[in-house]
């Protein structure tokens, strides 16, 4: 069961500047802030949500509180899957309204 650890960035998917999990995680990001780990099938064209996490501390490594989760989410094809195939990226404000992943974290992290 996924509980509490060191946020380690994926060694798969693509790699691109605008993308990049380096800045993705350890400059974007801050504590309190929610992160998915998620793949997408590119047979279906649907995204699985397998965790949800809270990032706690960052120095001297980023820890995050995970919950294990089931989600199917389907990314828009005119430009929604794209993301989905770098190692690691930004969700925008409104593709995670349509994802409704506030009411997740409110649900696994009703505290936070």
């Amino acid at each position: 069961m996924l509980t509490y650890g060191t946020l380690i960035c994926p060694m798969t998917g693509l790699y691109s500047s605008k993308y990049d999990p380096e800045d993705c995680i350890a400059r974007r990001m801050k504590k309190g802030d929610g992160i998915f780990l998620g793949k997408l099938d590119e047979d279906t064209g649907k995204a699985n949500i397998y965790a949800i996490g809270i990032i706690g501390n960052q120095k001297p490594v980023t820890l995050v509180r995970w919950k294990r989760i089931s989600k199917v989410v389907f990314p828009n094809p005119q430009g929604g899957i794209p993301p989905w195939r770098e190692r690691c990226f930004l969700f925008e404000g409104t593709r995670a309204e349509v994802y409704n992943l506030a009411a997740e974290f409110l649900i696994y992290f009703p505290d936070e």
